[in-house]
């Protein structure tokens, strides 16, 4: 059965019995192990972790206990305070810091998964420990910071000492029930050890014999088949093709077989193959010896197995320039050598060769002597590499040739075309091509001579000539390019000589046209000034009489003020000549009662003085005094009546003097309306100077800046027709220049300079403002705006 397995399929066979139990070994193996790796990670992570969490939170409670007691030493009035180097916040700094941490660790341990039994053991720690730290820890840390030793001594032993040792015995119960648990799963895995140590040692020693025993028969299936092939494959290698081979069964054993018994048939056939390729052999290299090619061919290793007659004749007339550079060559030492002698690197010929897929040409220079190579790589039909060909051309004569004509060509190039090859020592295709060199080089010269002639002719401005001679190609294109060139030039000079006279005469056109308008600028520029100051003085009126207009419209308002006080003066006149003329008509009355009252004295003393002579002589003393008053009677009635005249005449004349002094009212009011529309067309007046003041300030600073611009103006003027000038000058200097060239038919005159007309100078004047605050009495008015004279400097 064995016979008809393939051996592949019986190491297959076997390797997956030996694969299968080391499988089932290593898959026991991981099991056990899991559950080892398991019970560790339980270990660590369950039981050792927050053991250690417990432990370090009871070593910071032991040492916070320490830090009270340390911090009591501190008290004045004990004898170990003075042997203390530190403060008492030390010891509270460290109970803080203790505290935290404890609160820290406290939370990475509650931050756990807790079974039931860690969970009651945590919460009476808890429980425990808050008691320590809110009722002793942190009352007796507040009475060491305020200085109370004694209330602090009393907590710490009274309540810290009692509530430390509960709470540390809460925690060493929970760090004992840890290490318990964790002994517990110690022991269990130690167990697990030895029961899996045994188990692997047990399957590894069935695997042993197992992997022993298949091992043994498929081995067997092997080798005894694989001896009688060796004996039948040595007796192929001894020669003997004759044997008799048996095969039987379906393996690579078999194959083998068969492919010994095909390779002994076919060696019988390619030993006679190759006897017949040897006669073809021997055949091609008679051809190669009687060539004369110079053949010579090299292994893989590049050692040379072949050199024809010619190569090697060619070798001996090189060897004396060879030995100068390898003066351990011989060429009848060239069989059995490396092909790498001859190369300056070895190790790169070596690989070209190696990698070389077609036939690769390169040039080689030994010494004076220079060969051309042609390798090509020999390959039989099967693609084997079986060395290389190499054919040698000596081309020292060449070389020499080649470097002639690139001595002649570097001549040529750097502008030297006097060289010649010489060919004396040449035959064949070699001196045929030197000669055309040569006439190549002579045609070449005559053709840049001719054309050097003519630039020579055309730089001393000399257009008339042309060339004459004959050629043919590119030298006879370069030839017509040079006459057209020069017919071109004669065109273009032609022409710069018509636009240099055009541009002479507007050029001179320009210059005259600019000088009139210098001087028409000038002029205008002399109106203006003459104009400003004729508006300076316009202003100077205006602003005059704007002046006499205000103090003329003050003056009035004045009269008016003073007409109007007048007005009220005669109405008091008025009413005063109104009560005298009241006072007259009272007065007259008056003296009309005492005329009355002296006519009816005057009765009664005629009455008395009848009665007196009527009495007679009782009576003539009563008489006498009646005379007397008859006669006062009289003279008061004629006084009256005098002074009731003249009373008449007063009176009459004070209503004169009243209607007068009302007429006087009537006219003082209308005087004063009068004043009034004379104040207002004052104030007119003054507003209307003023506005003409204003308007005559602008004008100024217009022609102001209208003399600004033509003096900028006359500067642009002047410079255009120093431009002209200037553009005249140099059109004539290209007339000169062009005047250089000799035209075929025509002799240009070189026209001469122009003499410079001399131009009215232009003088250059301050920009005329205009002084339209110089009259007495004006406000002082605003400043002109700059002008634009910044951009003009340059004139």
């Amino acid at each position: 059965m064995l016979n008809n397995m393939r051996i592949s399929t019986r190491l297959a066979w076997q390797a997956l019995g030996m694969a299968f139990w080391f499988t089932v070994l290593v898959v026991v193996a991981v099991i056990y192990l899991r559950d080892l790796s398991r019970t560790s990670e339980a270990i660590y992570v369950d039981k050792l972790e927050p053991g250690a969490l417990v432990l370090r939170i009871q070593t910071l409670m032991a040492e916070n206990n320490l830090q009270i007691a340390g911090g009591l030493l501190h008290d004045p009035s004990g004898r170990q305070a003075a042997k203390h180097d530190h403060e008492l916040r030390v010891h509270i700094e460290a109970l803080e810091k203790n505290r935290r941490t404890i609160d820290q660790l406290w939370q990475a341990f509650s931050a756990r998964t807790l079974n039931e039994r860690e969970s009651e053991l945590a919460e009476s720690y808890r429980h425990a420990r808050a008691i320590y730290v809110q009722e002793g820890l942190l009352p007796a840390a507040e009475a060491l910071s305020a200085g109370d030793y004694d209330r602090g001594a009393e907590i710490y032993a009274g309540v810290v000492r009692p509530a430390y040792a509960k709470a540390a015995q809460a925690a060493e119960a929970l760090r004992q029930y840890y290490a318990d648990s964790g002994r517990e799963l110690f022991d269990g895995a130690r167990q697990t050890t030895e029961f899996t140590t045994q188990l692997l040692i047990g399957l590894a020693l069935l695997v042993t014999a197992l992997v022993a025993a298949f091992s043994y028969v498929f081995g067997r299936s092997i080798t005894r088949p694989l001896a009688d092939t060796v004996q039948l494959a040595d007796a192929i290698a001894a020669g003997r093709l004759d044997n008799s081979i048996a095969i039987s069964g379906r393996n690579e054993v078999t194959e083998l077989l068969q492919a010994l018994a095909k390779m002994q048939s076919n060696l019988k056939e390619r030993i006679e193959a190759e006897h017949l390729a040897a006669d073809a052999t021997m055949r091609i290299k008679v051809a190669l010896d009687v060539t004369s090619n110079n053949v010579m061919v090299a292994d893989p290793a590049g050692t040379i197995i072949y050199c024809n007659a010619s190569v090697l004749e060619m070798m001996r007339q090189a060897e004396s320039d060879i030995r100068a550079v390898l003066p351990d060559f011989r060429a009848d030492d060239i069989l059995g050598s490396s092909i790498d002698s001859y190369h300056r690197q070895p190790s790169h010929q070596r690989n070209l060769l190696a990698n070389l897929q077609g036939t690769h040409r390169s040039e080689m220079s030994i010494g004076a002597r220079h060969f051309l190579l042609a390798a090509s790589p020999i390959i039989n039909e099967r693609g084997e590499r079986l060395g290389t060909v190499v054919e040698w051309r000596d081309r020292t004569a060449e070389v020499e040739v080649e470097r002639e004509v690139a001595s002649i060509i570097t001549a040529a190039v750097a502008g030297d075309f006097s060289k010649r090859i010489d060919n004396s020592r040449m035959n064949g295709f070699y001196r045929d091509l030197s000669a055309g060199i040569n006439q190549l080089l002579g045609a070449s010269t005559a053709a840049l001579d001719d054309v050097g002639a003519m630039l020579e002719r055309m730089s001393q401005g000399d257009l008339r000539q042309k060339i004459d001679s004959d050629y043919q190609g590119m030298l006879g294109k370069l030839k017509d390019d040079a006459n057209v060139t020069v017919d071109n030039l004669q065109q273009i000079i032609l022409a710069i000589k018509g636009a240099t006279d055009a541009i002479n005469t507007a050029a001179k056109e320009i210059a005259a046209g600019n000088q009139d308008l210098s001087a028409r600028t000038e002029e205008q520029a002399s109106s203006l000034e003459e104009t400003a100051s004729s508006m300076e003085e316009l202003t100077s009126t205006v602003k005059q009489n704007a002046q006499n207009a205000r103090q003329a419209s003050e003056l009035a308002g004045t009269a008016q003020q003073v007409a109007v006080r007048g007005g009220e003066v005669v109405g008091q006149v008025v009413d005063t000549m109104s009560a005298i003329s009241r006072s007259s008509s009272k007065i007259g009355d008056i003296i009309g009662v005492i005329d009355g009252i002296a006519f009816q004295t005057n009765i009664l003393a005629l009455n008395a003085a009848v009665e007196a002579a009527r009495a007679g002589e009782q009576g003539r003393g009563f008489a006498v005094v009646a005379t007397e008053v008859r006669s006062l009677a009289q003279r008061s009635a004629a006084a009256a009546k005098e002074i009731k005249g003249l009373i008449a005449d007063s009176v009459a004349k004070v209503d004169v003097g009243n209607r007068q002094v009302e007429q006087a009212g009537r006219t003082m009011e209308e005087v004063v309306g009068s004043i009034r529309r004379v104040a207002s067309l004052m104030q007119e007046i003054s507003e209307a100077s003023g506005e003409q003041s204003a308007g005559i300030e602008q004008i100024s600073l217009a022609i102001t800046q209208m003399d600004e611009v033509t003096q900028q103006n006359a500067a642009l003027v002047e410079q255009a027709a120093a431009a002209a000038e200037s553009l005249e000058e140099q059109a004539n200097a290209l007339a000169r220049e062009v005047a250089v060239f000799s035209l075929p038919g025509r002799t240009a005159p070189v026209p001469a300079d122009r003499p410079v007309q001399a131009r009215p100078a232009l003088v250059h004047r301050e920009p005329v403002r205009l002084n339209v605050n110089s009259t007495q009495g004006a406000k002082s008015g605003q400043h002109l705006p700059a002008g634009d004279d910044d951009e003009w400097t340059e004139f």
